[in-house]
């Protein structure tokens, strides 16, 4: 009897189990049960950054702060690397503010088109329009061709608080009414595209705005509090991973010799120091702020202007692979063998942290070496 009872068990789970196959194929056009994905994990640029989140090529972003704090950079950094690791791969940016500059494009190093015949794999569109119809129908559209046709997309809109519906700009502004805020429009974006996004092994990136919060008190010394520009629970839900930039301050300035004041002539800014706070991510680090080093007038080979020489310098002496005996650092000899092993020729010492950084800047194959082996040591921590 026993026997009987556990055939008669088996066979009511294989009847569920058939039941919801047959259902499952029913439903084949409003589900994505039966598409495999396996998302690829995205370089950000930093090692900082990389040690702390993970970014994957389904990933949605949301990257918001202050003017001038890296967050577009970052953005398109994404974009170029997403499209090196993805094949068949294309970015839309869709301009929503109307003021994607030319500076920002030379120093991707992108090639950017307005033309759709001129949209080629690895190329950026710009797509210049702020209405959520228009948007929502295009991308949609794009991402069910891309899947048909083995592509992948990333798409960057900045930003969200630029929105608008179609009616709102056909009314007048004489009206009174107050247009749908940015929460209804991302709501109902990702309602249509998320999980198109997701299973179709597509990035978007969200831009957004920032906003100060004052005391009203006229003797307050406490600083103006930034956060987003809007109330965006609803963006921040949807997306996998927030990262938020803060204001810069005078201390994040990195200077040839840092523990003294900065002079034009003695004492240079070679650079800044970007504040990113993980709002948002998978790891355990939310909330934590990765300050990462940003070179002016970088001349790196991706666009980028975070400063990858200083990273890896600094984790070169973190590791101990470099000890300091007073004025120079001198290499651990088991590294000089590691790279000697990769035919790289490293140097047995630099005199002082900058000639480090020099040193890796102009033996791009050592420093590439380098950005490997951390990132792969980071990936197993």
């Amino acid at each position: 009897m026993a026997k009987e009872k556990k055939v008669e068990s088996t066979n009511k789970e294989d009847a569920s189990k058939n039941l919801l196959n047959s259902l499952l194929k029913g439903y084949s056009d409003t589900h994505y049960n039966f598409i495999e994905t396996k998302p690829v994990l995205i370089d950000s640029g930093s090692l900082l950054l990389n040690s702390h989140v993970k970014i994957y090529s389904n990933s949605a972003l949301k990257l918001s702060g202050p003017p001038e704090t890296g967050k577009s950079s970052q953005a398109m950094l994404f974009a170029a690397n997403f499209m090196k690791k993805m094949p068949k791969s294309k970015t839309i940016y869709v301009n929503a503010e109307a003021k994607f500059g030319e500076e920002i494009k030379a120093r991707t190093g992108l090639k950017y088109v307005e033309k759709p015949d001129e949209w080629n794999v690895g190329t950026v569109f710009i797509f210049q329009t702020n209405i959520l119809e228009t948007i929502c129908d295009t991308l949609m559209a794009l991402l069910n061709q891309a899947y048909e046709s083995g592509e992948h997309l990333c798409i960057i809109i900045d930003s969200i608080d630029a929105l608008t519906l179609k009616s709102s700009v056909d009314e007048s502004i004489a009206t009174g009414r107050r247009p749908a805020g940015v929460n209804y429009y991302c709501k109902e974006l990702f309602r249509k595209i998320g999980h198109k996004l997701s299973k179709y092994n597509s990035m978007i990136i969200l831009l957004g705005q920032y906003s100060a919060t004052f005391s009203l008190e006229a003797y307050s010394k406490e600083p103006p509090k930034t956060g987003s520009g809007n109330s965006t629970n609803g963006v921040n839900h949807f997306s996998s991973v927030v990262i938020d930039y803060q204001q810069r301050y005078g201390g994040d300035y990195i200077l040839e010799k840092e523990k003294e004041k900065p002079d034009p002539e003695k004492n240079k800014i070679l650079g800044v120091y970007c504040r990113a706070k993980l709002s948002k991510c998978s790891t355990n680090a939310t909330n934590y702020t990765v300050m990462i080093p940003i070179k002016f007038n970088s001349t790196s080979s991706d666009g980028s202007n975070i400063w990858r020489s200083k990273e890896i310098g600094d984790m070169i002496c973190m590791w101990q692979l470099a000890v300091k005996g007073g004025a120079w650092l001198s290499f651990d000899p088991s590294i000089v063998g590691e790279l000697k092993a990769a035919n790289l020729d490293l140097k047995e010492k630099v005199n002082g942290i900058n000639a480090l950084y020099e040193y890796l800047e102009e033996n791009p194959l050592i420093m590439d070496y380098f950005y490997q082996k951390f990132s792969k040591m980071l990936s197993q921590a």
